[in-house]
């Protein structure tokens, strides 16, 4: 349907630059001048794709490859220099033993797998194979063992390595074994674990939930008191808990501050947990339901609507976006701050933020609601729509409602082709991305298009308003 110019829609900078766009190209997919070729689908759309968990680390789904056939793992900087710390020499044949290691250990208990590593002649030998007599004698001391195993654990999750199960097998015996500042590590690889996994249960083992928590109540470590409430957020609490939560949230806040290095240099997935400002964000949001309205329900959601400003503010964070776009106290919804800020958060791929910048173009524009005597000239509203409905997957029933009202309102302003090649479009992104297996979806599009079509009225009960959907949208 296009093959028409860019436009230079946003080249502002209102926010810092980790989230500023420099420049953002639009294409005038629906133009009426190229009404010859409105038959042809939007060729600028991509297909839908499902999401899908676990890509972020290597579990147990995937075969654990042979360690003696591994040639991808890598020895960072820091696990080098740790090794050669508790007297190592021969680094990558030292690696590779504690592999091994890890590898016929994690079939024993936790708790008493180092210990049998130091003792039990089988373990030994596979130092005494690879490695000299001194480096055999450093292997079979618990103290020096323990610690290697957490450095190794830490390598396990640096960005070139991706070894999740590997690692977390490793920092659960380190800590089991005695080495209390891996338990921290161990709760932050079970989550990342947990996540990959895409586990809705709780994510941490009992004795490991039971370290944390400890640390977190009594502030004594800024990263364990994130990892507790991140945890316990997704969990059903009561009035008691919330509150806690909250206190702990705001006292977390108050120890932390950004770092100047920015989060996507980071090299290590254990350290891609909730940022403080998102911490506090959802513990003041899971408190309020409790409150009444009065000066503690103020102070709550004055801390709610702080965190949001520190997201975008302090933090640079992106994610904050779509929830300072809902919060009129953070910023004046349709204001101008607003509008650019709404854009960019879409730019960068949020379906909600493109929703409501929709919204927002197509009021603006005279699309919705329809003005007497005025032909809408200006499609930003209607691309940003398709924009956030491709970006709905794997919600089928909001990908749905979204490209069905988008075809209405075409169909409404007298574009009826466009509305019938959208839905065309739908139909076909949802079958490539596997979202409708069995064609309901693609029979429920196809029952608007013959309806449209009909010319006896025997079809006229599928006729529907694009207000049946997006007002539904516009609610949620």
């Amino acid at each position: 349907m296009y093959a028409g110019p860019c436009k230079n829609v946003l080249k502002h900078k209102l926010y810092s630059p980790a989230f500023r766009s420099q420049l953002i190209y639009r294409c005038w997919s629906c133009s009426p001048r190229l009404s010859a070729k409105r038959s042809r689908l939007p060729t600028y759309a991509k297909p839908a794709t499902p999401k899908t968990p676990g890509a972020v680390l290597e579990t147990v789904a995937k075969s654990e490859p042979s360690l003696r056939n591994d040639g991808s793992y890598y020895i960072s900087p820091d696990l080098a220099s740790a090794l050669h710390g508790l007297g190592f020499f021969s680094i990558p044949a030292v690696v590779k033993v504690l592999r091994r290691l890890c590898q016929e250990l994690k079939k024993l208990p936790p708790a008493s797998a180092l210990v049998s590593a130091t003792t039990q002649q089988r373990f030994i030998q596979l130092s005494e194979e690879a490695l000299g007599s001194a480096e055999v004698a450093l292997m079979r001391d618990p103290q020096v063992l323990r610690k290697a195993f957490h450095s190794l654990g830490q390598n396990s999750f640096h960005t070139q390595n991706r070894k999740g199960d590997e690692g977390c097998d490793a920092l659960r015996m380190a800590f089991f074994a005695g080495e209390a500042d891996a338990g921290v590590d161990a709760a932050a690889a079970e989550i990342a674990l947990g996540s990959a996994l895409g586990r809705q249960e709780a994510r941490l083992s009992p004795r490991i939930s039971d370290f944390i928590k400890a640390k977190a109540l009594a502030r004594s470590d800024w990263v364990a008191m994130l990892l507790y409430l991140d945890e316990t957020s997704r969990k059903t609490g009561s009035e008691v808990v919330a509150q806690e939560n909250y206190e702990l949230a705001k006292d977390l806040v108050d120890m932390v501050e950004p770092s100047k290095k920015l989060r996507r240099q980071n090299s290590s997935l254990l350290q891609h947990h909730k940022l403080p400002w998102r911490v506090l964000h959802d513990a003041a949001e899971s408190y309020l339901p409790y409150l009444r309205e009065g000066a503690v329900y103020d102070q709550v959601r004055s801390d709610l609507e702080n965190a949001i400003r520190d997201g975008l503010f302090k933090y640079s964070d992106l994610s904050a976006a779509p929830l300072a776009l809902r919060q009129p106290g953070v910023i004046e919804k349709n204001s101008k701050e607003w509008v650019e800020l709404a854009t960019q958060s879409s730019s960068a791929g949020d379906p909600d933020s493109s929703l409501q910048l929709a919204f927002y173009h197509l009021r603006k524009d005279g699309w919705r609601p329809a003005e007497a005597n005025r032909k809408p000239r200006d499609w930003t509203g209607i691309e940003w729509l398709a924009v956030s409905a491709a970006l709905s997957t794997p919600e089928t029933g909001v990908m749905a409602a979204k490209y069905l009202g988008l075809a209405h309102l075409l169909r409404e302003h007298g574009y009826v082709d466009e509305g019938i090649s959208w839905i065309d479009f739908a139909k076909e992104s949802m079958g490539e991305a596997g979202l409708d297996p069995d064609n309901r979806w693609h029979d429920y599009f196809s029952d608007f298009q013959q309806a449209w079509r009909d010319t006896d009225g025997s079809l006229k009960r599928y006729e529907k308003s694009s207000e049946e959907f997006l007002a539904q949208l516009e609610r949620t």
